[in-house]
């Protein structure tokens, strides 16, 4: 049962509902319109705690489990005390999903009785405090009817909570922000939406993509699958979540746009090495600054086997990690920033267009990119970086 209060006093209103001794009565003025007679009611215990919450401004999904009674009370009664600077009715309200239902948002104001017997009793509650301003107090009394501590089967915590048929494309994305640096909502594709659950994002401990699947491991709300209509979904997810967990100040809402279309750039040094006087690294044969694989498609250079091989196993050798270091100054990407480059991010083919490892004979060569961005936008493979090795 589930009993939800009033409207806050010093708002100015008239007419409001309150306690009064053992009732819950209404009043108009001075005058009493109606009244709930409680004086009977009798809800037995053998266990009772009284405490203080305080929910800070935005905070999210925090769990109040029922003051260490977990999954067994019986009895809760909740009074919420609203910052006195906070005036605006619609601004103090709080937001609440039980424990075993976290699809379903509930709302309350003031005040929230929960009752229960032995058999089916009050599963544990989240709270999020809308109001980014302004902090509220809950005051807590809990109650359970006996000595019992594992009612409800921690099914949450053993095998995680799965949300299905999610999108994160040009038209739909399921995640938005819902407090700048600290939080962000899953929401449903229903119309309208509804959130489904929020992470902390400080509380993330491990995200991971499979396939359309992302496991995310959150502190609080513990394992979450998130099912994706497609990967390409499921990788523009995966994008936003680390690109809002490594960027202050980023609201995923205002991006534009809010999914990621552009690829990584490999950035080269003008000369070899970035030694002036070295060989040019041209683009279709010109020299006036540093490329990079935005320019265009051909890209080429001269490198002197002599002056920059290397003898590996008594073999004259030019590597992928040596042309990394001479020809590329680093590779980034708008959301994930600078990539590191290792031997499978290079591509190299003789001039038969067979893929070798290394060069180890003079000739010409062509050297191309395998470089994509967690969103799965790539370095065109056609751009290449034609190799004279003299």
């Amino acid at each position: 049962m589930s009993c939800q209060i009033g409207v806050n006093p010093f708002f100015g209103a008239n007419n409001f509902i309150k306690f009064l001794n053992s009732d819950i009565v209404a009043v108009e003025g001075p005058n009493t319109i109606e009244r709930l007679i409680a004086g009977d009611v009798r809800i037995p215990y053998a266990q009772v705690l009284k405490g203080r919450i305080i929910l800070k401004a935005g905070q999210t999904g925090y769990l109040m489990n029922n003051l260490g009674l977990g999954d067994n009370a019986t009895f809760v009664a909740i009074i919420a005390r609203y910052d006195a600077k906070s005036v605006n009715e619609e601004d103090n309200y709080l937001e609440y999903y039980y424990m075993d239902d976290l699809a379903k948002m509930r709302y309350m104001d003031q005040v929230m009785i929960l009752t229960g017997n032995s058999f089916k009793r009050i599963p544990q509650l989240y709270f999020n405090n809308p109001n980014t301003t302004y902090k509220v107090t809950l005051d807590v009394m809990i109650a359970v009817i006996d000595d019992t501590y594992t009612f409800f089967t921690d099914t949450t915590n053993q095998s995680g909570m799965s949300f299905f048929g999610l999108q994160c494309n040009a038209n739909v994305c399921n995640i938005e922000t819902f407090i700048t640096d600290e939080s962000v909502v899953i929401s449903s594709n229903t119309t309208p939406s509804n959130p489904l659950v929020y992470l902390v994002l400080q509380d993330i401990s491990s995200l991971h993509r499979t396939g359309q699947i992302l496991v995310v491991d959150e502190n609080t709300a513990g394992r979450l699958y998130l099912e994706f209509i497609s990967d390409a979904d499921a990788k523009q997810a995966f994008s936003l979540l680390n690109y809002v967990s490594n960027t202050p100040g980023a609201i995923i809402q205002n991006l534009n746009p809010i999914i990621d279309i552009y690829s990584p750039i490999s950035y080269f040094y003008q000369h070899l090495g970035n030694v002036p006087s070295a060989a040019f690294i041209e683009f279709n044969g010109a020299t006036a600054t540093a490329y990079d694989t935005t320019y265009g498609f051909t890209f080429s250079t001269s490198i002197n086997f002599a002056s920059y091989g290397t003898v590996v196993n008594s073999v004259l050798t030019l590597s992928k990690t040596d042309l990394n270091a001479l020809i590329i100054a680093t590779t980034s990407d708008n959301r994930d920033g600078v990539l590191i480059l290792t031997d499978t991010n290079i591509v190299l083919k003789d001039y038969t267009s067979t893929v070798v490892d290394d060069i180890i004979l003079a000739g010409t060569y062509s050297m191309s990119f395998n470089v994509s961005d967690i969103a799965g936008n790539s370095i065109d493979t056609n751009k290449k970086i034609i190799l004279s090795i003299v």
